[in-house]
């Protein structure tokens, strides 16, 4: 046998080692209580942050993490056939809720996605998910999905659309947490909505892979722009850049999901125009010539509140500390978040005030 023969005949050899079969063992086949039971040998630490949820699915509230499943057929699972929003519950209220209920009741026309029951229904069922929960600080997750009926992405095979919520533990305002400041990237890849910026929906492949693109180069965040080059947003907050003229601009919406706290904070804003530490609020093109005359740039969301950004691209922003403005509009933020009545739906009475202890919770 020649060399060649040999090499081949070993090649072979090599192949059929790898195609016979592992003896691995048998996997069992269980009962609802036998699954159960292994689930719970199972259970993770982070499971302790989720509170209660809710699911039509069963028409019930649960609080056992085990049970806080969706239905693999269900078409926001296999598709991203659906639409989220996603809001606090602060001191035993909840914050915004009409801001965040409205942009939900858009993306879901914008899908042909009916909510399978009335809006002061779904609030009441927010309101129970919340109580049942107890604990008066919490984050709220609300999901309307296509439904559960199969596994083509035919929308019209689901059965009927479903809702999900899901009352879990918050985490601090970002500045809490990181006093000094973020440190943010541009984007490599231009801004793509795989749907219309109007739709809040459960496909956020491109926000993940964003998130995945700041962690690999040691950021906080990173910051998208659209294809005509001008700053969009970040993976998941509204941004705004303050001008050494004491302009504050946000960029333009026609790219980009209109955000609630970000319109919140153009309002809280007005105020300090009036005191005149600002010269006024505006939307614009925000671009790089922009970004090179700003003092100040500012991230917005839900769950950070105001994120100052004080290194972008390794280029310091301004002095490379957080700066007034950002400060300004925390404070307002959450003095609004706190004390606004007109935003906050109260869930308990007063006598569940956690105002000493709110942000005292795991942050990751």
């Amino acid at each position: 046998m020649n060399d060649k023969s040999a090499s081949r005949q070993k090649a072979v050899s090599q192949s059929s080692v790898r195609q016979t079969p592992r003896r691995n063992p048998a996997i069992p086949h269980v009962d609802a209580a036998a699954y159960l039971k292994r689930l719970e040998r199972r259970k993770q630490g982070y499971q302790r942050k989720y509170y209660a949820m809710y699911t039509s699915v069963a028409h019930a509230i649960v609080t056992d993490p085990r049970l806080m499943t969706v239905p693999f057929d269900d078409h926001m699972v296999h598709r991203g056939d659906g639409v989220f929003e996603v809001f606090l519950c602060r001191d035993g209220a909840l914050y915004n809720l009409d801001a965040h209920l409205d942009r939900l009741e858009i993306s879901a026309r914008a899908l042909q996605l009916p909510l399978p029951m009335d809006r002061d229904t779904l609030v009441y069922y927010i309101m129970q998910t919340v109580q049942t929960g107890g604990q008066p600080d919490c984050t709220v997750r609300v999901n309307l999905s296509r439904g559960p009926g199969g596994f083509s992405v035919n929308p019209f095979e689901a059965v009927a659309p479903q809702v999900y919520i899901v009352a879990y533990q918050p985490t601090p305002p970002f500045m809490l947490k990181q006093p000094a400041g973020a440190t943010a990237a541009i984007y490599s890849k231009p801004l793509r909505h795989f749907t219309r910026p109007v739709i809040k929906s459960c496909n956020y492949l491109f926000n993940v892979m964003m998130k995945l693109e700041a962690d690999a180069r040691g950021v906080d965040f990173t910051i998208a722009r659209d294809e005509n080059g001008y700053f969009a947003e970040g993976a998941t907050a509204s941004l705004a850049f303050v001008t050494r003229h004491g302009d504050l601009l946000f960029p333009r919406p026609r790219h980009i999901l209109r955000g609630t706290t970000a319109a919140r904070a153009k309002t809280l804003a007005r105020a300090l125009v009036r005191q005149r530490v600002l010269r006024g609020v505006w939307q614009a093109d925000l671009s790089l010539a922009t970004l090179r005359s700003a003092t100040e740039l500012l991230l917005f969301g839900t769950t950070i509140t105001v994120a100052p950004v004080t290194e972008l691209n390794r280029r310091r922003i301004g002095n490379g500390k957080p700066g007034p403005i950002a400060s300004a509009l925390f404070k307002a933020l959450e003095r609004d978040i706190d004390s606004n009545p007109a935003l906050r739906l109260p869930v308990w009475k007063s006598r569940h005030s956690t105002r000493d202890t709110r942000h005292h919770g795991d942050s990751s």
